[in-house]
């Protein structure tokens, strides 16, 4: 039980670690979104004092600007929340600076090499929680034995040696050597009762053993499907942030010959700055789902961790 516990003490700084730098390359995003949100502002500005544009154009600039800084503000307060998180797992002070740099890198070889069949046959042998469980499962199997006892008869050796005489000798004394067996025949239900606990509890906890073993499979099959779909979304989010890019250049160039106007200008630059969050989170979840993939499937340990 206490290894178990350490790995989920492992998996939950994992967790906290990729939140920090999830919430912190969120922040770097928003200050890039801030950045073309100003620089769009200043362009529509030109083009106002040129005669291209009307007036609720440029309002509808300085609008973005400033909803793009209540986020910048929203995500900040998610990186100190994060932070505030990894400082209390870690057990540090709440003032203690954190220089988080280098990405989660998880050893995860042994997840491609096994199938998910392989992978809840690995648990159900090694995962920690379930040998704890079956540990005292074993010992509740014990209580009922030493229970049992109480119907079986009891045998009591005594042997004594007396000496006739203050000089110890051979011939002087004599010596009794007695057996006793008894049967108890009525102990009040007392053993029977206890007989009948010892085999409810045991019964209790092999229930509990099934379940956690469906529970088990269960998981391992729910941690890969979360794990294949976080691979899917990053994948296309990547191709969404990519498409996103060129689609507000072409809206960007049309935009300045006055072909294009400005509220459809500033909804491109909203979806490529959404594209470029989710592209970040998505991230945050492969990790995250990798890194509980190992657990459920009692493979995660120090030694998995770069």
């Amino acid at each position: 039980g206490h290894r178990w516990r350490q790995q989920q003490v492992i998996f939950l700084a994992v967790r906290h670690y990729a939140s920090v730098l999830n919430a912190s390359a969120q922040v770097e995003a928003e200050i890039k979104a801030i950045e073309a949100a100003e620089q769009h502002l200043k362009n529509v500005r030109a083009l106002r004092q040129r005669g291209m544009v009307i007036d609720s154009d440029v309002l509808d600039a300085e609008v973005h600007v400033l909803q793009r800084k209540v986020l910048m503000n929203q995500a900040k307060n998610r990186l100190l929340q994060a932070q505030d998180g990894f400082r209390y797992h870690l057990g540090l002070r709440h003032d203690e600076a954190l220089n988080l740099n280098s990405p989660v890198r998880l050893k995860t070889d042994v997840l491609l090499q096994m199938t998910s069949t392989a992978l809840v046959e690995n648990a159900l042998h090694g995962r920690e929680d379930l040998l704890a469980m079956r540990a005292r499962l074993a010992a509740a199997e014990g209580v009922i034995r030493k229970s049992r006892a109480g119907f079986l008869p009891h045998v009591d050796l005594q042997a004594s040696h007396e000496w006739n005489d203050w000089v110890p000798e051979l011939g002087q004394g004599s010596t009794t050597i007695g057996l006793q067996v008894g049967v108890n025949l009525f102990a009040g239900g007392s053993h029977r009762a206890m007989l009948d606990a010892a085999r409810a509890q045991a019964a209790a906890l092999m229930a509990n053993v099934a379940d956690l073993q469906q529970q088990i499979r269960n998981e391992i099959r729910q941690a890969n499907r979360d794990l294949e779909e976080a691979r899917l979304r990053h994948d296309v989010q990547r191709q969404a942030l990519k498409q996103s890019g060129e689609a507000l250049r072409i809206i960007e160039l049309r935009h300045r010959q006055g072909l294009e106007k400005t509220a459809d200008l500033l909804a491109s630059q909203g979806r490529l700055d959404a594209a470029r969050a989710a592209v970040i989170q998505a991230g945050f979840d492969v990790d995250v789902s990798k890194a509980h993939l190992l657990l459920v499937s009692g493979l995660l340990g120090k030694e998995n961790i770069q």
